[in-house]
Parts: C-alpha cells; structure tokens; sequence
C-alpha cells in the first residue's frame, strides 16, 4: 500500500530511497510545518535525535510550498513557481543532511492551508500521522500569529482528534520560529538541549 497525497504538486522525498510506507513506519519523531525551513527551525532537537541514530527517525512535514516566500536580493525577480522549485531543492537538501527517514512537501498554498483545502491538508496529516506512529510530535504553537502557522497546528489536532487516541504522540510541542517566547511564564516553557 502506498500513501497517497490530496495535492497533485504534493511529494514525499525519502533520502535513503526506501519505500515510503517503510520510511514512515520507522519515524519516532515527526515536525509539521507551515512553510518550507519552519522545521528547521522549530525542530532541530528532533532532527539531532535522528542524526544520532540509536533507533529515532526524524521526518519532516511541510504544508506550503513556499512560491509566495519574500523576495529581496538575488531573488527578487524570480517568479512564484521558481521559487517553489528552489524552495524544494532546499528541503530535499535538508532532509539529505538531516538524513530524515522521509520529507513530505504537500505543496499548498499559504491561502489553500487557511481556506480553501482545509480538509485535503488534514487528511494528508492523518495520513501520514497514521503511517508513522510517532513518539513526539513538532508543528507550530497556539499563540503563534501568523495566520498560516495557526491554521497548521489546529489542523494537526484536528487530524489527531479524528484519528483518536492510539495515534497520540507521547510528546506533543508547539514551536516558535518567527518571534519570541519570551512572554510566557518560565514553567510554560520548553527548552531544548541542542548543543
């Protein structure tokens, strides 16, 4: 059985080339983010538990595709979809070096995430939380304003919810990547090693 994403420019890239399915079933920790690098950011602990081995897979999840990102110096005339190429290349790149068990770029728009395929974004995360299993759970948090973040971590609770409890992460964290959480209380806070 294969897994099959709602968005035709959606892909799965494995740096390993094993199968999908296989790839996934081996994911402990797995990062769902909004936007191409988001995981990156807001999940390195996780990707640095994959690198170390000793039985942790990381996987990374990637909602949009990345053609409306900002564009100043040497990008500022390249278009929305060489951007979505390139910023692709860079996650494939990512994953490579962060030898993840499995990317998944459903390659949605900001707009589509928000509004529009609401539904197909969450039954691409179900479908994926369901293949993988994972022990520990990243994606964006609560308080997070930008809009296509929030739109992300509610879908993933969502997609959890429908999914019911056996696929429930033991560990479930909600990340910053574009502000800071210095606002809440220190006992509300997680920190994590990564050095």
């Amino acid at each position: 059985m294969t897994i099959q994403l709602k968005n035709p420019r959606g892909i799965f890239f494995v740096p390993d080339r094993t199968e999908i399915k296989e790839a996934l079933a081996r994911v402990t920790h797995l990062a769902i983010g909004a936007h191409p690098d988001d995981i990156e950011f807001m999940a390195w602990h996780g990707i640095l538990e994959g690198l170390a081995g000793q039985g942790k897979f990381f996987a990374g999840v990637t909602a949009t595709d990345g053609g409306g990102s900002s564009r100043i110096g040497a990008y500022a005339s390249v278009t929305d979809e060489e951007m979505r190429l390139i910023r692709l290349q860079e996650q494939k790149k990512a994953a490579y070096l962060g030898n993840y068990a499995a990317l998944a770029s459903l390659g949605y728009t900001s707009v589509q995430v928000r509004e529009q395929n609401r539904k197909d974004v969450k039954n691409d995360f179900k479908a994926i939380i369901k293949a993988s299993r994972p022990q520990v759970i990243f994606t964006h948090n609560l308080a997070d304003r930008h809009k296509t973040h929030l739109a992300v971590v509610l879908l993933v609770i969502e997609a959890l919810r429908e999914l019911g409890e056996e696929y429930y992460p033991q560990e479930f964290y909600g990340g910053e990547v574009w502000r800071s959480l210095d606002w809440p209380p220190l006992a509300e806070r997680r920190a994590f090693d990564v050095g």
